[in-house]
C-alpha cells in the first residue's frame, strides 16, 4: 500500500511546504479577486448526513468531510477505487492533524508572524467571499448563453471533417475490411463487427472533428476523397491501420456545451471588473509613490 500511495498519488504525501504554504496574490487586482472565486460560484457539495467518525487523534476526530474536502482538492484521484486511495489519504490527515496538535501546544497561533499570516487569510477569504455572494446569482445558464453568442461572434470558423473509419491491427485485416465492402457489405455492419475502435458502436461514425483535432495521415486521406467515397488502400497511423468513409466537411464554430467552461471564466472576470469598477466609482482612493511622494491623482479617484 504504502508503494502505491507515494507512486500513484504523490501529492498526497506527507510535505513539510503541503502545511506551511501561505497565501499568494496576483499582481493584478483583478486577477488576485479571482483567486478560488470560481470554486466558491460552483456549488458546494452538501455534506452526508452523518459525518462519520474516521479517526482519533490524541482525542480529536477527524471526520469523513475532511476526506471529502482532501479528495476534492486532488482532482487527479477522481473516480479512483476507495479501497486504494483511503488509506494513503486516512493517513495523511492523521499526520496533518498531529502537526497540528504539536503547533497548538507550543502555541505558534499566538505569536505575531501567525497572526499576521491569519489576517491576510481572512482578507482573501472575505474578498472571495464578497466577489461570490455579487457575482454567483448572475451566473447561469441563461446568462452563460447569452455572454457564449456575444463572444463566438469573434471566433473565426474551423474546417471540420465528418468521417467513419474502421480500425484493425494490422494492413492486411485492413485490406481483407475494403475487399470485403467492396464486394458488397455495408461499411457500418463491418464497423461494427471488426473495428478496434469505440466508434464501431456507431458504425464507425467519428462526428465532425475539427481538422486539426486529426491525425495528419488520417486527415490527409479523408480530404482526398468526395463524399461517399472510402479509401482504396489501408491508413497507417500511430492508432493502427484504418479504412476511411468520408462523409463531407463544413465551417463551424465550437458549440456552447464545447465551451461552457471557458465562458463561464470569462463571464465570471467581466462581472468582478464590473463590481470593482463600481466599488471604485464610489471611493475615495489616494496614491503614493514608493517613496510616499502624492501622485497625481487618475480619472477613477475623487
Amino acid at each position: 500500500m504504502g508503494a502505491l500511495a507515494g507512486e500513484a498519488f504523490p501529492e498526497i504525501r506527507l510535505r513539510i511546504e503541503a502545511f506551511s504554504k501561505g497565501p499568494t496574490m496576483s499582481h493584478s487586482p483583478v486577477r488576485a479577486a479571482l483567486c478560488g472565486l470560481m470554486a466558491l460560484v460552483a456549488a458546494s457539495p452538501a455534506l452526508a448526513a452523518k459525518d462519520a467518525v474516521i479517526a482519533v487523534v490524541n482525542g480529536v476526530e477527524i471526520h469523513r468531510s475532511a476526506l471529502d474536502k482532501l479528495m476534492e482538492a486532488q482532482p487527479q484521484l477522481k473516480g479512483a477505487p476507495i479501497n486504494v486511495i483511503y488509506e494513503p489519504l486516512l493517513n495523511h490527515l492523521v499526520s496533518s492533524e498531529l502537526i497540528l496538535i504539536e503547533a497548538r501546544k507550543d502555541k505558534l497561533q499566538d505569536e505575531p508572524a501567525f497572526k499576521a499570516q491569519m489576517k491576510d487569510v481572512e482578507a482573501q477569504l472575505l474578498r472571495k467571499t464578497f466577489l461570490s455572494k455579487a457575482v454567483s446569482g448572475q451566473i447561469t445558464d441563461a446568462s452563460l448563453k447569452t455572454h457564449y453568442d456575444k463572444l463566438i461572434k469573434d471566433v473565426p470558423s474551423k474546417e471540420e471533417i465528418h468521417a467513419r473509419h474502421i480500425l484493425v491491427a494490422s494492413e492486411a485485416e485492413a485490406k481483407a475490411v475494403i475487399t470485403e465492402i467492396k464486394t458488397g457489405a455495408k461499411f457500418a455492419d463491418v464497423a461494427a463487427k471488426k473495428s478496434t475502435d469505440a466508434s464501431k458502436s456507431r458504425g464507425g461514425d467519428l462526428g465532425f472533428l475539427p481538422r486539426d483535432a486529426l491525425v495528419d495521415a488520417f486527415a490527409e486521406a479523408a480530404m482526398k476523397l468526395k463524399p461517399g467515397e472510402m479509401t482504396q488502400t489501408p491508413v497507417k497511423t500511430p492508432f493502427g491501420w484504418h479504412v476511411i468513409l468520408f462523409e463531407g466537411t463544413r465551417m463551424a464554430k465550437p458549440d456552447f456545451a464545447e465551451v461552457k467552461d471557458e465562458v463561464r471564466a470569462d463571464l465570471v472576470e467581466k462581472l468582478v471588473q464590473k463590481v470593482v469598477e463600481g466599488l471604485t466609482a464610489k471611493a475615495t482612493i489616494q496614491r503614493f509613490s514608493p517613496d510616499g511622494a502624492p501622485l497625481a491623482p487618475k480619472a477613477d479617484s475623487k
